[in-house]
């Protein structure tokens, strides 16, 4: 059997988002929140910061800096 040697931060600080931002990738995603991101959505997040959706522009930043993040809704 094969594996591969992988990493990532050992140190993840969860960040909080606006409710608002939350409805709309609910709506996006097809439900709950749960679901990476990456350079392929940029265009849409793109798209929700220039309509004034709060906190679009902090998910473009992490993609940008990351390539790939996680987006999850927490209960």
């Amino acid at each position: 059997m094969s594996s591969t040697l992988t990493w990532e931060p050992a140190y993840r600080k969860t960040n909080s988002l606006s409710y608002e931002l939350k409805l709309v990738l609910q709506k996006y995603l097809g439900g709950t929140v749960d679901s990476d991101m990456d350079i392929s959505d940029l265009k849409y997040l793109e798209g929700l910061r220039d309509a004034g959706v709060i906190d679009a522009q902090i998910l473009i930043d992490a993609i940008e800096k990351h390539d790939r993040i996680h987006v999850k809704e927490q209960f």
